[in-house]
């Protein structure tokens, strides 16, 4: 605690925080200070009011995923709808195997003695062998070597096919074309230094349509087997390759 003296005059009134006294022109100032902080006491108990009124609706908020469910079953097969317009025919198939002979047709005029009927009528093929130029050609679809399609051949009665002019050789084309665009042997080999056909008579000059870059060497013919060299000849190790061939019998005659 302080104490002031003023001995002169009291002119000023003193404002004490606690306690103020004035005696004989001495003016007492008590300065109290702060005390200590009391203990703290236990929170009063907690009351609730009754509830507000609802707020306001708030904005939508954004769209979930999407869930699908498992999938209904079938519907009913509906009625058939109407018929479609005819397609296109499509390519030829292959020439199916030789019918039975039908019966003996009525008897006809006699010829007379000095009269023949052409050769072509008066002869006919072995099952599924074609005609042509008075020989009957047929395509073996069976894969095999130069020496074992000569033998099928032989079995059949001929040889493998020897076209020796261009006409022939269109044939033979077109005929192994009905089966498959590939290489087919035919009945011409190079052996002696020369080629031969397979009857043994040489294959001259007269018709060759070798294809680009043939003869290449010594070997077996066959029809080359490449895309833009159909129905030209290509030479083929005889043993090594095995593909489809042409055989070649003579029709068989009748009186």
């Amino acid at each position: 605690m302080r104490i002031h003296e003023h001995s002169d005059y009291f002119t000023e009134i003193c404002v004490l925080r606690i306690l103020v006294s004035v005696c004989n022109g001495v003016c007492l100032v008590v300065n109290v200070s702060p005390g200590k902080m009391g203990p703290m006491v236990p929170h009063g108990p907690v009351s609730v009011g009754p509830p507000g009124p609802p707020g306001e609706k708030g904005a939508m908020g954004p769209a979930g995923p999407v869930s699908a469910g498992p999938p209904g079953p079938p519907g009913e097969k509906g009625s058939g709808g109407p018929a479609g317009s005819d397609g296109k025919d499509g390519p030829p198939g292959p020439r199916g195997p030789k019918g039975a002979v039908g019966p003996p047709g009525p008897a006809g005029m006699s010829a007379s003695p000095s009269s023949t009927e052409p050769a072509e009528r008066t002869s006919f093929c072995p099952g599924g062998y074609t005609k042509k130029s008075g020989v009957c050609f047929k395509v073996f679809e069976k894969a095999k070597n130069f020496n074992g399609a000569a033998t099928t051949c032989r079995k059949d009665g001929g040889t493998l096919a020897m076209p020796r002019d261009a006409e022939i050789n269109a044939f033979l084309v077109d005929l192994y074309t009905n089966v498959d665009d590939y290489g087919f042997w035919i009945g011409l080999r190079k052996q002696h230094g020369r080629f031969e056909w397979v009857d043994g008579s040489a294959l001259g000059t007269s018709f060759t349509p070798w294809a680009p870059g043939e003869p290449d060497g010594g070997g077996c013919v066959s029809y080359a087997k490449a895309k833009g060299r159909k129905g030209k000849w290509e030479v083929l190790n005889c043993d090594m390759y095995s593909i489809q061939f042409i055989c070649q019998v003579t029709p068989t005659r009748t009186r």
